[in-house]
């Protein structure tokens, strides 16, 4: 297992050094001011090279593998706030005024459950935002969705028995200042919204 673990890291180093290697060498040679890599020897450079490599995730999410060298760490997620004691996130002016309908839609009631699809490509869209609103109308839940990718408007039909809007539409935001005002969250797990 460990041999082929290693030898599919160094086909898809080959591989990006295929699509990249010529942008990664102009970027030594002229800003750097190191030589380019020798095509041939671009395959796995930072364990054959001993580089330290950092792996920004949860090591609680997914350990460091067992058969990684040394040099090569997890050391969890890299965010504006990491090494701050942080009690609230607050949004920037600019941001305040971008979200003004979305802050007032949160504290209009109860928190809602945040739905994010991420880079998920749904192939329907249509059904799928049909089944969160009926959703939302049948239990009275408040719904947040991010759609991201997969473009998809949840606020044409969720209207609460006294009118009120029961799911808003949301696109790119901040996860550390929206997440923490839901009751609940489901996402597609990756690596951006886990974090």
């Amino acid at each position: 297992q460990a041999m082929a673990n290693y030898a599919s890291y160094s086909i898809f180093e080959g591989v990006l050094h295929a699509n990249f290697g010529r942008f990664i060498n102009q970027w030594r040679v002229a800003t750097l001011k190191l030589p380019p890599i020798p095509w041939n020897h671009f395959a796995n450079q930072i364990a054959s090279c001993n580089i330290p490599f950092s792996a920004m995730w949860s090591p609680s999410f997914c350990p460091k593998p067992q058969d990684w060298p040394e040099q090569c760490q997890v050391v969890g997620t890299f965010t504006q706030f990491t090494g701050k004691a942080i009690t609230k996130v607050e949004l920037s002016e600019e941001d305040t005024i971008k979200f003004a309908d979305l802050i007032k839609w949160i504290e209009s009631g109860t928190p809602p459950v945040f739905i994010g699809f991420g880079s998920m490509v749904i192939k329907d869209t249509t059904s799928l935002q049909q089944m969160i609103m009926d959703a939302a109308k049948e239990l009275g839940t408040r719904i947040v969705v991010q759609s991201s990718w997969s473009k998809m408007d949840v606020e044409t039909d969720c209207a609460g028995p006294e009118g009120e809007l029961l799911c808003h539409n949301v696109g790119p935001v901040s996860h550390d200042w929206l997440l923490p005002q839901c009751c609940a969250v489901i996402h597609h797990g990756g690596a951006g919204t886990t974090a």
